[in-house]
């Protein structure tokens, strides 16, 4: 579902959804323009969610306050492993440094790429809990 100007509107829509899902382990929403609103939503409604595995939101004009609901998403969700939220350019070094301690701490990593002049992030992990 890459490329598909869904918008943070869509996005919520689309949370609701996976509220229910009980079958789909992928989905790739890059370039979307989804934004922190949309992201917030989507990571709301996966706290929930047991059956995604993969969710990729890389290029979706997200800024560091999507980390945090990321954060708390994990948190609470017991079957989402990987998580690429790459090529999101306005994310804050400090908290793109905060995010990364947290996943570090948090995840037994099995992929992790950041590019230090803007915050690359695409992390496959195994959230330990």
């Amino acid at each position: 579902m890459s490329f598909n100007d869904i918008h943070a509107v869509g996005a919520r829509h689309l949370g609701e959804a996976l509220k229910f899902n009980e079958t789909l382990e992928y989905l790739d929403l890059g370039a979307n323009h989804i934004q922190d609103g949309g992201c917030g939503d989507l990571a709301e409604a996966l706290k929930s969610n047991e059956a995604l595995e993969t969710l990729i939101i890389a290029n979706n004009d997200l800024t560091t306050s999507s980390c945090y609901y990321w954060i708390d998403c994990l948190q609470q969700n017991r079957k989402l492993v990987e998580l690429n939220i790459e090529d999101n350019a306005n994310m804050e070094e400090f908290d793109r440094k905060e995010v990364m301690e947290w996943v570090k701490g948090n995840s037994e990593l099995i992929v992790m790429r950041e590019d230090p002049a803007h915050f690359d992030l695409a992390v496959k992990t195994k959230i330990v809990r």
